[in-house]
Formats: C-alpha cells, structure tokens, sequence
C-alpha cells in the first residue's frame, strides 16, 4: 500500500515540477516577482518541488485586478453600454441597438440597387 501512494506522490510531484518549468518559461519576463526570470528557471529545475513551489508562492507574476476588458476589433463588445446597472453581454438579436443598425444597413443596400447605374444603362 505504501509504495502506491509513494507511487502516486512521485508522480503529483513530476506533474507539478513540470508545470512549473512550462509556467516560468511562458511567463512575461518583466511580470515576474522578485528574482529574474532565468534565475526562477535555474531554481525550478534543480530544486525539483522547492522550487516548483517557490515559483508558484514567490515568482509567478499575479493575475491583474485592473485588467482592461479587450476590445473587439469588430466593435461587438459593449456597444449597447451598460445594462441595468452593469454590463452583460446580450445577443445580437435581443440588442435592439443592433436591430436598428441592421435595419439601416438594409435599407441602405436596397437604395442603392433601385438607383441605375449611369455607367451601366439596362436595356
């Protein structure tokens, strides 16, 4: 019984070192805390699950609070505002600001294929 739980520390262990060794390789070198990033690889990998813990207590940079929400390239996002008092997402055809514009949009298309072309006389 001993040597399968053994079995089964070893191997939380390698899967929490080599976490660790893919967290601080893919972490943002100007985000990590307290040491350089090359120092907290050299400490993850030849202090095994010291350093894997380490990293995760004392280097692993920290989500941020403020971070910005990122705006759609499409302007899809919040373009209603906010919503009975905080912003939640709605679907395009419950957005009535959405409705509006699509409507436009197809009004407009449908005006411009009643008007002859000049250069292209029908007939």
């Amino acid at each position: 019984m001993f040597i399968r739980l053994g079995g089964i520390f070893t191997l939380v262990a390698v899967v929490l070192w080599l976490y660790a060794i893919f967290d601080a390789l893919t972490a943002p070198a100007e985000r990590v805390r307290n040491l350089p990033k090359a120092i907290w690889l050299i400490i993850v990998i030849l202090l095994l699950d010291i350093g894997a813990i380490a990293w995760f207590v004392w280097g692993r940079p920290r989500a941020e609070v403020n971070a910005r929400v990122r705006q759609s390239p499409f302007g899809w996002q919040n373009h209603g505002g906010p919503r009975g008092g905080g912003s939640r997402s709605v679907a395009p055809d419950d957005d009535p600001e959405f409705l509006k514009r699509l409507r436009d949009d197809i009004r407009r298309d449908d005006t411009r294929r009643d008007t002859p072309d000049d250069d292209n006389p029908v007939g």
